[in-house]
This record gives structure tokens, sequence and C-alpha cells, in this order.
């Protein structure tokens, strides 16, 4: 983890929970043709600790690829573990298709 010891515990670059929303699959769908990095998203909104049953979307955009591979990284690992669970076995298909629609 710390590359260094003697640097003491660090900060980490970025930290995501499941206070507002349940992440079931994650893509990033920038092209080279493109200045800024897309991370698109599929996620279940969270109220109150309750999982609502709809699936939505959403797209991060960054401007440096240093920060969009940290929060793609990030994300797919929680998304992977996620997609394991009861609720994500309950939506495999929304989960499927979301990967088909953003080849």
């Amino acid at each position: 983890m710390n590359k260094n010891p003697k640097e003491g515990i660090q900060k980490p670059i970025l930290t995501l929970n499941s206070a507002t929303k349940f992440y079931l699959a994650t893509r990033e769908i920038t092209s080279e043709e493109d200045d800024l990095f897309y991370i698109f998203s599929l996620f279940m909104p969270v109220k109150n600790g309750i999982v609502f049953s709809q699936a939505f979307t959403e797209i991060s955009t960054f401007e440096d690829a240093k920060s969009a591979n940290v929060y793609y990284q990030t994300l797919a690992k929680y998304c992977a573990v996620n997609a394991k669970t009861q609720i994500g076995q309950s939506v495999r298909d929304a989960i499927k298709d979301f990967y088909t629609y953003t080849k």
C-alpha cells in the first residue's frame, strides 16, 4: 500500500460509499477525439438505507486522464462487488443491458 513507510499513513485519493447510490456497472466511454474523459455508470438510488429498485445512469466528466483513471478503477471494483450481492443479482439483466448499450 504505502510505497514509502516513512511517509506515514496517507489519505485515500478517492472514497465512494453506498449512502446515496448503489453502483452496479461502469464503463469509460472516452474516444481519442475527445479532450475530456467520460465515465458512464449505472446505479440505484439509496435513501435512508433503502435501495430503490429502479436503475439510473450518470456520466462523470474529467479534464485529466489520471483523475478519470482513479475514479474509473475505483468505481469498477465497487461495481464488481455490488453486482454479486442479492440486489445486484436481482437486476443482472439491467447490468447486462448497460454493458451492451455502452459498447
